[in-house]
């Protein structure tokens, strides 16, 4: 306050300055020293106020610093362990991660070099590969043909098999039909025999003749027919066996003819598509690998396999033929078996 003050001006007398000035500037320099002492006073209590209440908010935030600073210090010593674990982690990713772009570069290095490795060879061999080409569509060609081979070979079994059971079932039906015949015939001489014998009581008792020479006559005139019959018989059955051997035989014949005319037909289409004979088929794949061939020749044969297969399981087994030899034999047998039977039916009407 007093630096604000202006610089005091006093008026002149004789021997000094005027009293009456002197006078006044005392009074006002003590009243406004008065008031800045007052001034100074309020502020001193004001900023007393302010030290007050900052020591005592100090005071509570050391209180509440040490409350809480144990708790924060483990959690922040926990949190920095956290931290420091995932950053020795990042670090280790980061180096695993270094390793493999670089053997991914490495890796990228060689697949270029191989790349321009085999587009080299694609250059300088394109007669190869237009020629493999060619061979794998042709390979498929002759799966096809082969599968439609083994279809066409299915249905010729088929058929032949329905023939075979056809010719079969005429058979036993010509074999029954015979065998009724038979049984016909036999009743037929029977009752015959018993009105002959009846005829030649009668016709020896007038003419004085024998009747056993007429009865030995008649049963020879009809042991001829009943051997007749056999023979028929006989002959039915053969003739059932011989067709069904033929049918056999022929089937298998078709069979193993229609597999060739595929195989055939197949290398002749291999032939066509690459204009190389069917003996340097091989050399044609000389780019593939060993186990593409195998697996390739593996596959045809699988295929003409199953051919040779369904058609060996379509025609009658070594079993089968043996088993139906054994059955046509029994009937021979059977037939044997009643052929005497039939003569000697008079000889025992004779004898009664």
């Amino acid at each position: 306050m007093l630096d604000k003050m202006p610089a005091p001006t006093f008026r002149t007398a004789v021997g000094g300055y005027n009293k009456d000035d002197i006078n006044n500037y005392i009074r006002e320099t003590n009243a406004s020293f008065l008031a800045s002492s007052k001034e100074h006073e309020d502020r001193i209590h004001d900023l007393s106020t302010a030290v007050a209440e900052r020591d005592r908010l100090i005071a509570e935030l050391k209180e509440k610093l040490a409350a809480v600073d144990d708790a924060e210090i483990t959690d922040l010593r926990r949190q920095n362990s956290v931290l420091s674990e995932s950053l020795t982690e990042a670090r280790s990713e980061n180096t695993r991660s270094a390793n493999m772009i670089n053997s991914l570069r490495q890796e990228l290095t060689e697949l270029r070099s191989a790349e321009a490795q085999i587009g080299a060879e694609n250059e300088s061999v394109p007669g190869d590969k237009q020629k493999a080409e060619a061979y794998d569509k042709v390979s498929a060609q002759i799966g096809r043909i082969l599968l439609d081979a083994r279809e066409n070979a299915e249905s010729v079994v088929a058929a032949a098999q329905n023939e075979a059971e056809a010719i079969r079932a005429e058979a036993r039906d010509e074999l029954a039909r015979a065998r009724d015949d038979a049984d016909g015939l036999r009743r037929d001489a029977e009752e015959d025999c018993r009105r002959t014998q009846e005829k030649l009581r009668n016709v020896g008792a007038a003419f004085g003749c024998s009747v056993d020479d007429m009865a030995k006559r008649i049963e020879r005139e009809v042991g001829l027919v009943i051997g007749n019959v056999c023979g028929m018989l006989r002959s039915a059955v053969n003739g059932a066996d011989e067709e069904i051997s033929e049918l056999s035989h022929r089937l298998g014949t078709e069979c193993e003819n229609l597999l060739d005319s595929a195989l055939r037909s197949a290398k002749h289409d291999v032939a066509n598509a690459t204009g190389i004979p069917a003996e340097e088929l091989h050399a044609i794949r000389r780019g593939d690998s060993r186990e593409d061939r195998v697996r390739g020749d593996r596959r045809e044969d699988r295929v003409r396999d199953a051919a040779r297969n369904d058609l060996q399981r379509s025609m009658p087994s070594r079993e089968d033929r043996a088993r139906a030899e054994a059955r046509r034999e029994e009937q021979r047998r059977t037939v044997q078996r009643q052929e005497p039977g039939f003569r000697s039916v008079f000889s025992q009407r004779e004898k009664k």
